[in-house]
């Protein structure tokens, strides 16, 4: 690893000299367009300037009066196009969206430079790129109404809908599965690395931490199909974030944000709808405060931007109203704290080559509640959740080879860590009750002692990507490139069980049934459930069955055989260590 840091490094600086510009599609867009005269004639040489809030950029049209800007952060852009013997065009509002170039034809009027046309239409269409997507900046989500979640942004493009079963922070993208997107910041995999999903994922609890905090976006970009090479590892859809960087005008806010549950109406609750009650969840609230600041270090070249938000989640719920919890704990509270930090380096080596550094994640922490269920007679199962992300990413971008179609280089490495943890939960076997489940009257299945599973983990994954591409002039303007993705990502934790562990015996209890060698002698988790049985169990102890108006063993009324079974358990040493590899070569010609 350290000598593929060298590597990248050893790139950046030998090419920072170089004059070029190189397309990142991942985390930035372009200007691009063909300059022309009031009657259609192609305009060769005319100079093109782009102003934006960063810095300028300036090129000429080649000889067939095409010109395009690269590698330009989303946001505001003003174009200006001079040519000798015609007024000044400058179209104004020009907005550059991540991996889309915005198209800008200037017609020139003859007549003397210093007289200006401002064009204020400037919107049109990205014919450069098949894929489907949609683009959402922080100008649309900063003026509409939607929670303080950067989950919450995806459902705003069309086409993605809740996937149910994956959770809402992994959504249905074009009739794909949940787990089955992909999801980029800063050109960050911050996929879950064993099962997919965003930020860390528990088998437990779905998607927890998101990896990047709400006041750190500046662009999601929602890809539904018709991806670019440059993409992969996903059967559903992209979700590609972008971050905030600085400008040359220093910025700053300091915010707070508070959703009280007198502010929320009463909830409708399934348990009022159904048999199995499963307990109520009365309130959600949500605060939390901020600080960002971004600017210049070095005017023109050097900036940053940073963040920090600090988040409290409160669940307040109550337990299933037959249940031991209802009346040990009433309402209770299970409280999330997140301390979300970001921050952003941006060096502007020359006009042509750029260098970004990034750094975000979200560690969080729980109190002890009932967090897995809150179907239970005790508090046995209450734990304390600690899980969160942090990642990196640095990201060069330039060309070589000089001339007016010189070579185009994008190199990119980054980091992307999770972990999940769960303690604090008292050392007793989990144990279902099942024996309620003769009659609707009755409670139904529920858990009477212990949590059960629990996994706790951790994820790394490395990647680094590489794209080469040089334009060619022949028949058109063409665009040929080549480019290489490496990634690694490591798993690792332990599945386990709540309670005391067992020894496989080497026979059943009767010596029936000999277990084979490779079982028997090894520790062993084990999860338990109380069956009802038959009176032809005569080895099945008696119970009372709270419910029960039936008599099959002639002793009295809701007497039944019960046992109690093993349903879940793995022997030996619960630990794993997992890793995956990923490799793709990406040849792709474009023709415009």
């Amino acid at each position: 690893m350290k000598n593929v840091l060298r590597l990248f490094m050893i790139l950046c600086i030998a090419l920072a000299g170089t004059a070029a510009i190189a397309q990142d599609i991942q985390t930035k867009g372009s200007i691009g367009g063909v300059v022309t005269d009031s009657n259609g004639g192609i305009l060769p040489n005319a100079k093109v300037t782009v102003e934006g809030q960063q810095a300028n950029a300036t090129t000429q049209t080649n000889d067939q009066g095409v010109y395009k800007v690269d590698n330009l952060l989303p946001g505001t852009y003003t174009v200006t196009v001079e040519q000798a013997g015609f007024k000044k065009s400058v179209s104004q509002g020009v907005i550059v969206y991540v991996g889309r170039e915005a198209t800008i034809n200037p017609k020139l009027e003859a007549g003397a430079i210093s007289e200006v046309v401002t064009v204020t239409d400037t919107g049109g269409i990205d014919q450069q790129s098949s894929a489907v997507n949609q683009n959402l900046n922080d100008q649309l989500y900063q003026n509409i109404p939607v929670a303080r979640s950067v989950t919450s942004f995806f459902y705003i493009a069309p086409g993605t809908t809740d996937s149910l079963g994956g959770g809402r922070s992994n959504p249905s993208i074009a009739g794909g599965s949940a787990l089955d997107n992909l999801y980029i910041a800063d050109g960050v995999n911050i996929t879950d690395s064993a099962f997919g999903g965003l930020g860390t994922f528990s088998r437990s609890y779905g998607s927890l931490g998101t990896g990047i905090n709400t006041s750190f976006i500046k662009e999601v970009q929602v890809k539904t199909g018709g991806f670019e090479p440059q993409y992969g590892q996903s059967t559903g859809g992209i979700v590609n974030i972008i971050t905030k960087s600085g400008t040359n005008d220093f910025h700053g806010a300091l915010y707070g944000y508070a959703r009280p549950k007198a502010f929320e109406a009463t909830r409708k609750q399934p348990d009022d709808f159904r048999i199995a009650q499963g307990g109520k969840l009365l309130h959600v609230e949500n605060y939390d405060v901020g600080v960002d600041a971004g600017g210049p270090i070095v005017k023109d070249k050097l900036f940053f931007f940073g963040s920090f938000n600090p988040t409290i989640a409160r669940n307040i719920q109550i337990g299933a109203s037959n249940s031991g919890l209802f009346t040990l704990l009433g309402k209770h509270t299970a409280r999330t704290r997140t301390l979300n930090y970001a921050g952003k380096v941006d060096w502007n080596i020359n006009q042509n080559n750029s260098l970004n550094f990034s750094i975000f994640g979200d560690p969080s922490k729980t109190n002890k509640s009932s967090f897995f269920t809150t179907n239970i007679d005790n508090a046995t199962a209450q734990s304390v959740l600690d899980f969160g992300t942090r990642n990196t990413s640095i990201r060069y971008n330039g060309n070589f080879g000089g001339g007016a179609s010189p070579y185009s280089l994008i190199g990119s490495f980054s980091q992307g860590k999770n972990h999940f943890d769960e303690s604090g939960f008292d050392n007793f076997n989990q144990i279902v009750d099942r024996t309620q489940i003769t009659f609707p009257t009755q409670r139904q299945s529920f858990t009477a002692i212990g949590r059960g599973f629990f996994e706790p983990t951790k994820g790394t994954t490395y990647r680094t990507t590489w794209d080469l591409s040089k334009g060619v002039n022949l028949w058109g303007t063409h665009n040929l490139g080549i480019g290489y993705q490496y990634q690694k990502g490591f798993y690792s934790g332990l599945r386990d069980r709540s309670g005391p562990h067992y020894t496989v015996p080497s026979n059943n209890a009767t010596g029936t049934l000999a277990i084979p060698s490779s079982a028997a002698g090894q520790p062993l988790n084990a999860a338990w459930a109380i069956r009802l049985q038959g009176n032809s169990c005569s080895l099945c102890p008696l119970m009372l069955i709270p419910g029960d108006t039936t008599n099959p063993t002639g002793l009295g009324v809701g007497l039944r055989r019960v046992s109690l079974q093993q349903t879940r358990g793995e022997f030996g040493e619960p630990v794993f260590n997992t890793f995956n590899k990923y490799h793709a070569r990406q040849p792709r010609p474009s023709f415009w």
